[in-house]
C-alpha cells in the first residue's frame, strides 16, 4: 500500500459512491481499559499538512467532530490518547465468468466480465497517550469514485468515519 497526499485521502472515502458499501474493521489490545478515555490530541502530521493543508484539517475535523458527539474533548496539552491517520489506494480486478453462451446456431462463447477499480483505506490508531502504546486500530475500506461531488465527498467522509468509530472505544456506552 503505497502512501498518499491528503488529497487523495478526500478522494478515497469522500468520492467513494455508488455500488459498493464502507468495509470497516478494528482491534484492540483487551488488556488496555478504553472506556476511560476522555480527551484526545492528533500525532503531528507537518509534512502531509503542508501538502495540501484543506484535506488534512477536513478529515481531521470530521474525526474530531465524531469523537466530541460522544462526550469527548480535544485537549492538546494533556490528551488521554492521540490519534494518527494513514491512508492507502490499491488498484483491483473483479473478474466474474458468468458461463457459456449459446447462440442460435449453435456457437457457443465464453461470457466473462472484467472490472478495474481502486480501492482506498483509512486507518485510524489511538496511541495510549501514558505508554505510548498502540491499544486500538480501525480501517476503513471503500471504492473510490472521482467522479464524486464535494458535497457527495464530504458526506461520505463523515458516514466513514462514523461507521468506523461506532463502537469506540470499546466497552463503552458512549
Amino acid at each position: 500500500m503505497r502512501k498518499l497526499s491528503l488529497l487523495t485521502l478526500i478522494v478515497v472515502f469522500a468520492g467513494a459512491t455508488g455500488c459498493s458499501s464502507i468495509s470497516v474493521n478494528y482491534d484492540y489490545d483487551h488488556s488496555a481499559d478504553l472506556s476511560g478515555y476522555e480527551s484526545f490530541a492528533w500525532v503531528p502530521q507537518p509534512e502531509v499538512k503542508q501538502r495540501n493543508p484543506l484535506v488534512y484539517n477536513r478529515v481531521v475535523k470530521a474525526v474530531s467532530e465524531h469523537l466530541i458527539e460522544k462526550g469527548m474533548v480535544e485537549d492538546r496539552e494533556n490528551p488521554d490518547f492521540l490519534i494518527a491517520m494513514h491512508a492507502g489506494t490499491q488498484d483491483r480486478i473483479d473478474v466474474t465468468d458468468w458461463g457459456y453462451r449459446y447462440h442460435g446456431w449453435g456457437m457457443v462463447s465464453r461470457d466473462v466480465s472484467v472490472h478495474q477499480y481502486q480501492e482506498g483505506t483509512l486507518v485510524l490508531d489511538v496511541i495510549d497517550a501514558e505508554t505510548r502504546d498502540l491499544v486500538w486500530r480501525g480501517s476503513a475500506t471503500k471504492t473510490i469514485d472521482s467522479n464524486a461531488t464535494p458535497e457527495k465527498r464530504e458526506e461520505n467522509l463523515r458516514t466513514a468515519i462514523g461507521k468506523l468509530l461506532n463502537d469506540f472505544p470499546p466497552g463503552s456506552t458512549r
